[in-house]
């Protein structure tokens, strides 16, 4: 997935990040509460919920994107300031 986003612009990545949080957002709205939020609800989920699927996938990962691209950032201005 980095190889393949190395030369995406800001613009079209941005793009790509909000029609997938959409994708993701409306897919989790088919689901109910209880099957959202009942531990094993699914035997595929195991002792977890559907909701904590949905909790890494979406905000756990976003947090990590971004401390990412604060990284990321840090690195350009460092070279930029030699």
């Amino acid at each position: 997935m980095q190889q393949c986003h190395q030369t995406t612009s800001l613009a079209t990545a941005k793009t790509l990040v909000a029609k997938s949080h959409s994708d993701v957002l409306h897919l989790i709205n088919h689901f109910s509460d209880t099957e959202l939020f009942t531990p094993a609800h699914f035997d595929w989920t195991g002792n977890a919920s559907v909701g904590n699927y949905c909790q890494t996938v979406t905000a756990i990962h976003y947090d990590w994107a971004v401390q990412q691209l604060g990284r990321h950032m840090e690195t350009i201005s460092i070279q930029e300031a030699r």
